[in-house]
């Protein structure tokens, strides 16, 4: 059973209605750990240091699974990951998480997400981005 502060009540006369939102919030500052891309080993750039940010085509609303559905869990996951040159989202790393699956299908989400890459001097480059998935039952 999740903590009391991942679960919200809800009367049972009421009616539920699932939600998933995606918030992109581009992120303002760069990996303190690496500042290159793992998968190709080009420098990735934070949104500051960009002329154009990456623009999104396709997001992917991750569902809800049943446990968390059942054990009445919302909240936010938030990923910090790398929106590649050619891309693609790499290097997902879960800065938080949420019980019963969701952080997966959060994972899995942003692993869909097609986007137009950041541009820096006419060129596709690599940017730091981080995502909140928020998971609301109504």
């Amino acid at each position: 059973m999740p903590p009391k502060s991942l679960r919200r009540l809800i009367p049972a006369a009421s009616v539920c209605l699932l939600l998933a939102s995606l918030s992109v919030l581009f992120a303002q500052s760069q990996d303190p750990n690496s500042q290159t891309n793992k998968t190709n080993g080009e420098k990735v750039f934070s949104g500051k240091e960009v002329e154009t940010k990456a623009f999104l085509v396709k997001r992917v609303e991750p569902k809800y699974t049943k446990d968390a559905r059942k054990h009445k869990v919302t909240g936010s996951v938030i990923i910090r990951c790398i929106f590649s040159s050619t891309g693609k989202v790499t290097d997902i790393r879960v800065i938080s998480g949420l019980p019963d699956g969701l952080t997966e299908k959060a994972v899995a989400a942003a692993r869909l997400i097609r986007f137009k890459p950041a541009m820096m001097n006419g060129k596709p480059v690599s940017m730091y981005m981080q995502i909140e998935y928020n998971f609301n039952l109504h």
